[in-house]
């Protein structure tokens, strides 16, 4: 992140849902000092944050940039992307937060691809001209526009195997997609934190009732958003898996194909695997807690 911010020369815009690491706020500094145009979309009322993103707006407009609060017509403007120079787009898992640069597993996706950036600068001007609706999206994985209908379409067409992350997990047709590529003998595996919301524990006993294998992993703490599916391409994009997330907030994601990045991240998901621990489903019914993500 901080490499493309460093080398913008013109234009950096972001859409995220939460905005703090000092380092980024610093070379975002810079870069208005050397010239660069910076633009912010900032959700305004992230979950459990008690009105702190009310500074980091003030700081960032004292920086000079130009900063906006999300459009209310999404539940959570959730996006975490970056576009450089209308030539580099950067997708994540991570907020650009001290958790998600420091201790928590997260993903991103860094390209250049002309059809990937023109369709998150689409989505970007609507969002930052209040416009109500984003068309010809056909690349980009994108709430709550075609985000539910690619991401159950990429379940369904897995032939081997779908792997995952899952902090969040309770939306009713994704399960039954994860039971559905189950139930016809795809490896499907889900790899978990200690604890959940209470909300998730019934989707998560679901799933595992199908032959879905869930592990927990102690640490780094889950919250990555990745779908790995027979090992030929892979989601990376802020989505989680609910209703919110799918319907109602404002989301970005890709689907890469390219072997580098599989390998990569499969790499990754499958040393977690190794370190992660199997559960029942006593232990699944254990889990839930007071945490949430939307």
């Amino acid at each position: 992140m901080l490499n493309e911010i460093t080398n913008a020369r013109c234009t950096i815009d972001i859409n995220m849902y939460l905005l703090s690491d000092d380092v980024i706020i610093g070379a975002l500094a810079d870069a208005e000092e050397r010239g660069v145009d910076v633009r912010v979309i900032l959700e305004r009322n992230p979950f459990n944050t008690y009105g702190s993103q009310n500074d980091v707006f003030v700081q960032l407009e004292g920086l000079g940039a130009e900063v906006i609060w999300s459009s209310g017509q999404f539940q959570y403007s959730h996006a975490k992307y970056m576009i450089v120079d209308n030539q580099v787009l950067v997708v994540t898992n991570q907020n650009f937060t001290g958790a998600g640069f420091n201790s928590n597993r997260e993903f991103g996706i860094v390209t250049t691809d002309p059809a990937f950036v023109a369709q998150a600068n689409a989505v970007f001007l609507a969002d930052w001209l209040r416009e109500d609706a984003v068309v010809g999206i056909t690349s980009l994985i994108v709430s709550p526009v075609n985000a539910r209908a690619r991401i159950i379409e990429l379940i369904n067409g897995a032939e081997e195997s779908v792997w995952l992350y899952a902090e969040v997990l309770r939306d009713e047709q994704f399960t039954q997609a994860l039971d559905d590529a189950a139930d016809r003998g795809v490896d499907v595996r889900v790899i978990v934190n200690p604890s959940t919301d209470d909300e998730d524990v019934p989707y998560f006993l679901d799933a595992f009732d199908h032959g879905v294998q869930i592990r927990v992993q102690e640490k780094p703490y889950v919250h990555a958003k990745l779908i790995i599916v027979d090992g030929t391409k892979a989601l990376v994009g802020s989505q989680n898996y609910s209703y919110t997330s799918l319907d109602r907030n404002r989301e970005i994601g890709m689907i890469v194909d390219d072997a580098d990045s599989i390998t990569r991240l499969t790499d990754v998901y499958l040393s977690d695997w190794v370190r992660a621990y199997p559960v029942d489903s006593v232990a699944i019914s254990c889990i839930g807690s007071e945490t949430y993500d939307p």
